[in-house]
This record gives structure tokens, C-alpha cells and sequence, in this order.
């Protein structure tokens, strides 16, 4: 019995994390669709993220519209306002390719505005009202800049890799469970891992040496070496 338990609860377990996948894909579909910018795609991936983990009710509410919600909101939140219904339209089209957007008199569209800005509101008060999103990218730029003081040089293309490897980790709940700083710290070390730039990435020697006289890069941004592991694995899944 217990048994049985355990293998629907891991059926369900992996059912509502493809649901999660999906959805995320959705989100991506619909900003790119939009023409919206990286930031404001990745304030809506936040708000998704930080809804299903904080937000135990959420079963209650169709997850896609909470998805096609959380675009709107991040429309507005990021001055890229786009209409409602082109958004539901978008929301549509990503789903099925081959659907017609819905026009302004159709009962089917006033249903759907209804239930995205209703489920804007619930999406508001579960950020309790905290729209704007502190993201990773400005302090990567500024750590780059700083690591010249730890002889390296960071060039464009590393520093637009290390950008492409944070717009990444909001595929994950990382955006949500670690500070901006750890993200950008952890998305430069993984940079330097999967370039192969060694003067970035310490041996294990090197970290377990007590030697304070020269302290790792990433300790100076304050960030532990197991707070930048436990993030790399998770975006490292999603690469």
C-alpha cells in the first residue's frame, strides 16, 4: 500500500513539473510573440515561479491563464504595455498554431479578459503588491568590470554569455530563492566553467586551503562556493 503511495505521488510529482516545463516554454512563446524585451521576460518567468512556490492555493486556478497573466502583468510592470486581448490572442496561438484571433465581439474573449485580469489581482496580492524585479544582469556587468582586480579580463562575448546563462536561469526557481547578487556570481562562474577560463574557476586545493591572504573571486561579491553550486546544477539541467 504504501508503495502504491509512493508511485502515484512521484506520477504526480513529475506530471505537475512537465505541466511547470510547459508553461515556462508558454511564457517564453508568448515575449517573443509580444516582441517584448529580455527583462520584461524575464519579470513575467519571476512572477510565474514566485506564484507556484509561495501560493499554495494555486491548484484552485487554470495554471495556463495564470501563465497568460503574469505576461500582462510584466507588460506593465516593465512600461512595455500591450492590449489584453493581444496577449490572450498570443496566449491562443502559442497553444495551438492554428487558431484565428479572437475578435473584439466574441463571447469567448470577454470570458478570457475577465478571468486574466482577475487572475492579475490574485497574482498582485501574492507578490503583495511588489512589482518591480531586482534582476541579475546589472551586476553581472559590474562584477565583470571587477574582476580585472583578480587578473582576468572579462571580454564582450563572456560577459553576453554570462547574460545568456542568467535569462536561462529563470527556466528555474533559482530567480526566486536566491538573491540577484548569488545569481549573478554563480551565472559568471559557470560561464568561466563551461569556457574553460581557469583563472576563474578554483581547484580544490585551492578551496580547501585556509590561505586568506588571497580569497576567492566570488567570496569578495559575498557568495559561497555551495551557494554557487547549488545553483549552477539547477540552470546546468536547463543549458
Amino acid at each position: 500500500m504504501m508503495q502504491r503511495r509512493e508511485r502515484e505521488n512521484t506520477h504526480q510529482d513529475d506530471e505537475s513539473e512537465f505541466i511547470l516545463k510547459e508553461m515556462i516554454k508558454l511564457i517564453r512563446r508568448m515575449c517573443f510573440m509580444l516582441e517584448l524585451s529580455p527583462i520584461t521576460s524575464c519579470t513575467a518567468l519571476y512572477y510565474f515561479h514566485y506564484y507556484c512556490l509561495k501560493f499554495v492555493e494555486h491548484e484552485e486556478y487554470d495554471i495556463t491563464l495564470i501563465a497568460c497573466a503574469c505576461v500582462f502583468l510584466a507588460c506593465k510592470t516593465e512600461e512595455q504595455v500591450r492590449r489584453v486581448r493581444d496577449v490572450i490572442n498570443c496566449m491562443r496561438k502559442a497553444l495551438n498554431p492554428e487558431s484565428e484571433p479572437l475578435e473584439l465581439w466574441h463571447d469567448e474573449l470577454f470570458n478570457l479578459k475577465d478571468c486574466v485580469i482577475g487572475y492579475e489581482s490574485v497574482m498582485m496580492r501574492c507578490l503583495k503588491f511588489r512589482l518591480t524585479i531586482n534582476h541579475p544582469f546589472k551586476y553581472i556587468l559590474g562584477y565583470c568590470k571587477a574582476l580585472q582586480g583578480f587578473n582576468f579580463k572579462a571580454e564582450n562575448y563572456f560577459v553576453q554569455f554570462c547574460f545568456q546563462l542568467a535569462h536561462k536561469a529563470y527556466d528555474t526557481t533559482c530567480c526566486v530563492k536566491y538573491n540577484c547578487y548569488e545569481l549573478a556570481t554563480s551565472m559568471i562562474f559557470l560561464a568561466a566553467q563551461l569556457l574553460d577560463i581557469k583563472e576563474l574557476v578554483p581547484s580544490e586545493n585551492e578551496l580547501a586551503s585556509q590561505n586568506c591572504e588571497k580569497p576567492q573571486w566570488f567570496t569578495v561579491f559575498n557568495v559561497d562556493h555551495r551557494t554557487i553550486l547549488e545553483i549552477t546544477s539547477q540552470v546546468r539541467e536547463v543549458v
